[in-house]
């Protein structure tokens, strides 16, 4: 297997546009770093329109198969040099000047150097090329294309490769898409059964919040002292979509737990973020963390099927919208006990609360089996690229 630099396998590397705002020049939609996701695809669903020289729109309008690196962004955890796939074959772009267009040669198939470069940000050897200016990473992307090494295979056997990894990259995107449907089926049932809570056009009777739970207590103040195993503490970046996320789970001794005793959490639980970017945001605690600590927030005791109906109250659009006002205020964003307490919430009857319930339960479990071969279809994709990365899938 032969390695290539990415300079030899491209015709040209070409400089993004930014142009100026839609005023004399002709127009031209440009693609920018906000139009990439993470998974090398375009989301062009926002793309703004720029005033551009009509020469530099006739040479610098991308080609189907073009492949757009990103040049400045990223972030601490996510590194610059994104890579995205240019499939359009109808209208025209151009892109901007945080990106630059790399048009592979006619012996190299552009998926297959696409899913190359991929690899190499999914798997951080971007980070060697990368620099810190005004707050904003960079990317030296004349040594990233003179010094990044490709292996490249006879041009049937790189389309070979592509066609196994778009495979394998189906299979992921229709489990997402399925999980995604279970998702809006779950807001379509609870819209059906109780209408929207801003606007609350079924009627139903209005209580205060604090009528329906049995007590509220806030977590902890002062922060324990962490370790790398032991008893669950959830934070606020654990509070996520109504349910608990283990990204970033820290834990904690019985020591420290003996310490922090009344912020134990039992199956049922709510806990809202109370403090800081989250503020207002609300998950039921599941039976896996039966037993775990609250962080700096509200915990609420509430009983069934109240836990698991308000918990997906607030998650929803209108219940997100009636606690973003109670959160704004001058500085950090900060909800209190008194305001949890005073919230208007609707107040159907237990009967359909529990009828809620059990529909949710049912779409839990048809979307814990597509979770589980999402996972499995992952690790496929994720197996598959490292093998195409070192040359190994040929």
């Amino acid at each position: 297997m032969k390695y290539l630099s990415v300079i030899e396998l491209i015709d040209n590397s070409i400089s993004g546009e930014w142009g100026e705002e839609p005023l004399h020049e002709p127009t031209i939609k440009v693609i920018r770093n906000t139009n990439f996701t993470n998974e090398g695809k375009l989301n062009l669903s926002e793309v703004v329109e720029r005033s551009i020289p009509k020469i530099k729109i006739l040479s610098k309008s991308l080609k189907f198969g073009d492949i757009i690196i990103e040049k400045s962004g990223g972030s601490p955890n996510q590194p610059v040099g994104r890579v995205v796939f240019y499939d359009q074959k109808d209208g025209e772009y151009l892109f901007s000047n945080f990106t630059s267009a790399l048009r592979p040669r006619q012996n190299v198939h552009s998926r297959y150097l696409f899913y190359i470069l991929y690899a190499h940000h999914c798997f951080k050897t971007t980070l060697s090329y990368q620099n810190k200016t005004t707050g904003i990473l960079n990317l030296q992307l004349k040594r990233y294309l003179e010094e990044t090494k490709i292996p490249l295979p006879p041009l049937e056997t790189q389309k070979k490769i592509a066609a196994i990894l778009d495979k394998a990259d189906e299979l992921r995107q229709n489990d997402k898409k399925i999980l995604q449907k279970y998702e809006q089926l779950a807001q379509s049932v609870f819209l059906d059964m109780f209408g929207d809570l801003v606007n609350n056009q079924m009627g139903w009777p209005l209580v205060k919040f604090g009528s329906i739970f049995r007590s509220l207590k806030y977590g902890v103040s002062t922060p324990p002292i962490y370790s790398t195993n032991g008893t669950p503490f959830i934070r606020a970046t654990n509070i996520k979509g109504g349910g608990i996320t283990k990204n970033g789970m820290v834990y904690i001794s019985n020591i420290e737990a003996s310490k922090i005793e009344k912020c134990r959490l039992d199956e049922g639980d709510l806990i809202i973020v109370r403090s800081g970017a989250n503020t207002g945001d609300c998950s039921r605690i599941p039976k896996e963390y039966q037993d775990a600590y609250g962080g700096f927030d509200i915990i609420i005791k509430i009983d069934e099927p109240y836990s698991t109906f308000y918990n997906f109250l607030l998650n929803t659009k209108s219940g997100k919208a009636v606690l973003a006002p109670l959160t704004r205020r001058a500085g950090q964003p900060h909800l209190n006990s008194r305001q949890i307490t005073a919230l208007e919430v609707i107040a159907p009857p237990t009967g359909m609360q529990l009828r809620f319930k059990e529909l949710l339960e049912n779409i839990e479990i048809q979307k814990s089996i597509t979770l589980k071969s999402l996972q499995k279809s992952e690790e496929l994709f994720q197996s598959l690229l490292q093998r195409a990365f070192k040359g190994e899938l040929a």
